[in-house]
């Protein structure tokens, strides 16, 4: 007998007059027989100096426990570098965005201690869809990890609406439906 989970993810985002995001909400909620997680993260553009950004982030947990701390953005060629300050400790993590040349992230890790490192490798199909992450999301673990991708269902601007996540033996782990809203300000 299978268990239901579900999951809904919100996330709005506020752009500047020249396409550069300046903040971003999220609220996550997994529901589960009779439990509800809910959780938020925002984050929002607080200094911008060249290639240079200063980011603050707040983390709302289940029980309404708050917790902020900073981001540091750096954009180079083809990656970003980001350096999360932990509020407690002051200790600086840093993650790595690297992107093709359509703006595609092909890979995300961690730098670090090595028992903290985990990275993520994403290929892309010729309409540049993620078809296909390779990962070792558990930095003690040896363990790594394939999920596949198929979009089926599609909107006016080409953005998938209904995606099905396949496990390395190709079953299905979850289908997500999304609704996307374009508001244009003038």
């Amino acid at each position: 007998v299978g268990m239901s989970v579900s999951y809904q993810q919100i996330a709005k985002y506020r752009y500047d007059r020249d396409g550069r995001r300046v903040e971003s909400n999220t609220k996550n909620s997994r529901y589960q027989s009779d439990m509800t997680e809910i959780n938020r993260f925002s984050e929002r553009l607080v200094s911008l100096h060249g290639n240079n950004e200063k980011w603050e982030m707040t983390i709302t947990d289940q029980d309404g426990g708050v917790s902020t701390g900073e981001m540091f953005y750096q954009y180079e060629e083809d990656r970003i570098l980001i350096d999360v300050i932990d509020p407690e400790t002051q200790e600086k993590k840093r993650f790595v965005r690297v992107f093709d040349d359509k703006e595609n992230q092909i890979e995300f890790r961690s730098v670090g201690k090595e028992d903290e490192t985990f990275w993520m490798v994403n290929k892309y199909n010729e309409n540049n869809q993620l078809i296909e992450i390779t990962n070792k999301p558990i930095p003690y673990s040896d363990a790594i990890y394939k999920t596949y991708f198929e979009m089926d269902e599609f909107d006016n601007e080409g953005n998938w609406l209904k995606r099905t996540e396949f496990d390395e033996n190709k079953e299905i782990r979850s289908i997500t439906r999304r609704r996307i809203e374009y508001r244009f300000n003038d």
